[in-house]
């Protein structure tokens, strides 16, 4: 009695393979084949600093590099033309990406940084990086990050940003994070394109 509804299910398979065959036909990638690199690669050229993790994010609004090592995170994102969402860098600097996740506040500019040999402000702002769960549901406070960042003009209407945060409550006392960061920072070649 098993052997028949056993041979049932299989002779029901193999009525399903042609169908199956026809709707998502199979097309491996030929083994000489590369993704895509990222548009960003054509306006900077950086080292992976040694121990980081680099992966190439696609399918988002906007081109965006990201090293990890940790806790540690370095963004480089492209903006700007008319099919950005953010076009200029004041409307960047205006929009969610840069102003803090906690109160709305525009970021706050510390200063200025180098940047493949020349000067660039420096900015600060808090955003959310997760949720942290407590017995009996969420946690009024989630966890916040400090993020740094500038914005570089690398064509007459595109843009670079380049960030660092650390995404953890802990402060980092050996300062590794942001020491590589700025040492990414000063290694970048940049290729402007007028």
């Amino acid at each position: 009695m098993q052997s028949v509804s056993r041979q049932s299910r299989v002779l029901a398979l193999i009525a399903l393979l042609p169908a199956l065959a026809v709707a998502a036909p199979f097309r491996p990638r030929p083994k000489s084949a590369k993704p895509a690199a990222s548009p960003i690669l054509r306006y900077a050229r950086y080292a992976v600093p040694p121990g980081w993790k680099e992966t190439v994010l696609r399918g988002k609004k906007y081109p965006e590099i990201v090293l990890k090592n940790g806790l540690d995170v370095i963004r480089i994102r492209l903006f700007g033309g008319e099919k950005s969402i953010y076009p200029t860098p004041a409307q960047f600097l205006s929009g969610l990406d840069a102003t803090n996740d906690d109160s709305g506040a525009p970021p706050v500019r510390l200063g200025a940084i180098a940047v493949s040999g020349q000067k660039a402000a420096l900015y600060l702002r808090r955003y959310i990086y997760g949720m942290r769960f407590v017995k009996g549901g969420f946690n009024s406070r989630p966890p916040m990050a400090k993020e740094k960042f500038c914005l570089l003009p690398v064509s007459p209407d595109r843009f670079l940003v380049f960030s660092f945060a650390r995404e953890s409550q802990a402060v980092d006392l050996s300062g590794r994070g942001e020491k590589s960061w700025r040492q990414f920072l000063s290694s970048l070649h940049l290729k402007k394109t007028h």
